[in-house]
């Protein structure tokens, strides 16, 4: 007997194993109460904390600006002073 017990279990759950239907990682998914797994639109989900970030990154990113545009007209004002 070249197969003990032991060797011939492993290799039936290991070949059992193969038969079980794999989840697509690729594509969202959920499950739902019943253990079954459900795909779902992700452009659907409502995200009110991302678009409140985006929002306030833009504010940030004006006001950086006007306060950039601000300190190099007060420069080259003073230039201008200065040539007088």
């Amino acid at each position: 007997m070249r197969f003990s017990i032991f060797t011939l279990i492993a290799l039936v759950s290991a070949s059992s194993a193969s038969l079980v239907r794999r989840v697509d990682v690729n594509v969202p998914a959920m499950t739902n109460a019943d253990g079954t797994v459900v795909p779902f639109n992700t452009a659907g989900v409502v995200q009110p904390a991302k678009k409140r970030d985006l929002e306030q990154k833009k504010r940030d990113l004006a006001q950086r600006k006007r306060h950039i545009s601000r300190k190099r007209r007060a420069v080259s004002q003073e230039k201008q002073q200065q040539k007088k």
